[in-house]
Formats: structure tokens, C-alpha cells, sequence
């Protein structure tokens, strides 16, 4: 007897149509557990041994069946750094040794980007392989590499100690320039993709400094790399070991004149401090801005630092908002424009 698979039955355990098929039934308050025999799926599970048509007959190679076996030979001197930006912009930036550049193989006329990477790889005497597609996989983790991986040693980051605070605030308090300095402090952001995206906002618009605590944070890694889309790369950035040095740095800067400025949920009332929408916030000193973890944000140690608390007005009624934040990283792009815009028109 067959079953043509109810719409409740949201998830399986097991692909295409075996015995005794596992799902659990959503719809009750706790798993239900249920038993299904011979499941009929629609057209995309025709028999056992296909997989859906991911693309639904779009354009495009959707879900191909991939060469099993191949070998890879490849003995890593670092780590490996993928995708266009990330590799190209490393090879610009010289920031960090690249020691082997592996290049997909094809028939065909390769991207003006490649054909660049490939040039700097030369002209720098780096060894240049390539590969098939499928070892570019392996070398990346199944990530998706766009047909270039490379060998480099792991980035080097100023790490600031609380010996050097002073000789440091001085330093960056001190400096000549036509806009307003601008630090941008990560605190305890652990996605590595959220991490990428706020490097590449930072550098997009200007931040003159990125820095971080160590601990509770994301490794600094290729997948931020890949996310920053390559902005890594080129963005000045330092460390400290400690959040409780982190904070000895943010008391510091504060000493010299720099303004905190801390970000929390739009209904967040923190020790009678005033919420500001960041929109009306106008700084003329050299200033840090504080953006905190994805589900947490900024510690109450830190906020009590800042001397501005901000928000992000939506333009949705609130009884009508169903989703009351945004995603740290399109977050910080927004801080970070409003608060340079800002600071060119004062």
C-alpha cells in the first residue's frame, strides 16, 4: 500500500522513498514520531537514485553530479584563501605571504579577475597550478571558491597592549586629517559571515580602524575573508587578548577625547541614559563605535563607558513589526553612514 505524503510531514530522515521512512509531525506540541511506508514524492524524486532539480528548470547547473574519486596532493604551508576579491586583493595588498596559487581548469577564456590574479602570481614567482574544479572544492571546503584558491600564511594584526594605550590614543588623537577619525569595536560578533560583512561595510565607508577582543569572538579566518569580500584584507585592524583589556583601551581613548558611542534594541532603557536614533546624532571629535554580539549586544560594562546610546528607527508601525531588529552586520552599515554623513555636514 502507498502514502502520497501529507503537507504536514515537513522533514524526513532519510532521501527518496526507503522503508520505514522517519518524519516528524509538526503539528503537535511534541514530536510525534511516525512510520511511512513507500512514500510517493512529487515529479523532482522520480526514483531512488535522483536528487531534485534544485534550479526547478531555471537556468543553470543546479544540483550536477560531481566526480567522486580524485586526488589531491596537496601539502598546505598556511591556510587556504578563496574566491576572487579575497586572493586578488591579497596578492595587491602584500599583507601576507602567498605560496602556492591554484587555478581551475577550463577550455574556455577565463574572467578578466582570473586572468589578473593569475599575472600578480607570475610576477611575484608564485607557483601557479591548475586544478579541476572538484579538488578546488576539497582545497575550500565545498565552499564556494569561483575557480581560485591560494595558499597564504595566516594574517598579521596589531595587538594592542595596555602598556602601549597611551602612546596609542596619543598617536590616533593627534593625527591631521580631513574627516573625522573613526574606530568601529566588535563585541563578541561569532559568526564569521556577520564578521565579513561588517569588515566590508566598514571599509566601504570609511572606518579607520577595526578592533576586537579575542575572546568570545570569531577566528579571523578565511570565511571572513570570503564574507568581507576581501575587505580583510586591506582594513587596518588590532586585537586585544582580553575583553577586560578591550575595555582599559576604551577607557583610554575616552581620557583623550574620543567619544563611545553603544548601540542597543530600540526599546532598550539602560540606567536612565537617553536613547538617541542615530540619525540625530552629530560628533565632531574622534569618535568609536561599539556594535555588539548577534543575540546579546553590548555588555552593560561597555555601555556605562559610552557617552551616546543608540538605535535604529524603523519605519514600520510597531504593532505591525513582527521582525524588531536588523542583522548586526546591515546594522553597522547603517551606523557607520549616518555617522560619517553626519560628521562631514557639521
Amino acid at each position: 500500500m502507498s502514502y502520497q505524503l501529507p503537507l504536514q510531514f515537513v522533514r524526513c530522515s532519510r532521501l527518496v522513498g526507503e522503508k520505514n521512512t522517519n518524519f516528524f509531525h509538526l503539528r503537535q506540541t511534541q514530536l510525534l514520531l511516525t512510520k511511512v511506508k513507500n512514500v510517493i514524492f512529487s515529479s523532482n524524486f522520480s526514483n531512488k537514485s535522483s536528487l531534485p532539480d534544485y534550479n526547478y528548470n531555471l537556468p543553470g547547473e543546479g544540483k550536477r553530479k560531481r566526480r567522486k574519486n580524485f586526488s589531491s596532493n596537496v601539502k598546505l604551508i598556511g591556510e587556504i584563501l578563496y574566491g576572487i576579491h579575497p586572493v586578488l586583493l591579497a596578492l595587491k595588498k602584500n599583507s601576507r605571504a602567498c605560496h602556492k596559487l591554484y587555478i581551475q581548469k577550463s577550455s574556455g577564456q577565463r574572467s578578466e579577475l582570473l586572468q589578473q590574479i593569475i599575472s600578480l602570481g607570475i610576477e611575484r614567482n608564485i607557483t601557479v597550478t591548475a586544478f579541476h574544479k572538484e579538488e578546488l572544492d576539497k582545497l575550500s571546503g565545498s565552499r564556494p571558491h569561483q575557480g581560485v584558491c591560494m595558499d597564504v600564511s595566516y594574517l598579521k594584526m596589531e595587538e594592542l597592549k595596555p602598556e602601549t594605550f597611551s602612546q596609542l590614543c596619543l598617536q590616533e588623537t593627534e593625527k591631521k586629517s580631513s574627516e573625522q577619525q573613526l574606530f568601529l569595536v566588535l563585541y563578541q560578533v561569532q559568526d564569521p559571515m556577520n564578521f565579513g560583512a561588517i569588515l566590508r561595510s566598514a571599509y566601504y565607508f570609511g572606518a579607520n580602524k577595526v578592533i576586537f577582543s579575542k575572546e568570545n569572538s570569531s577566528i579571523i579566518n578565511p570565511v571572513v575573508s570570503k564574507s568581507s569580500a576581501g575587505a580583510l584584507e586591506l582594513l587596518p585592524m588590532a586585537f586585544t587578548n582580553t575583553e577586560q583589556t578591550l575595555m582599559s583601551l576604551l577607557r583610554n581613548l575616552k581620557k583623550y577625547g574620543w567619544k563611545l558611542v553603544g548601540t542597543v534594541g530600540k526599546n532598550c532603557e539602560f540606567e536612565g541614559k537617553t536613547l538617541k536614533q542615530i540619525g540625530d546624532i552629530c560628533l565632531r571629535d574622534p569618535t568609536v563605535l561599539i556594535v555588539g554580539n548577534e543575540g546579546t549586544g553590548v555588555s552593560k560594562q561597555m555601555l556605562r563607558l559610552c557617552d551616546h546610546l543608540v538605535t535604529i528607527r524603523s519605519h514600520v508601525d510597531n504593532k505591525q513589526l513582527d521582525i524588531d531588529s536588523l542583522n548586526v552586520s546591515v546594522a553597522t552599515g547603517i551606523l557607520l553612514h549616518s555617522l560619517k554623513k553626519t560628521s562631514q555636514t557639521s
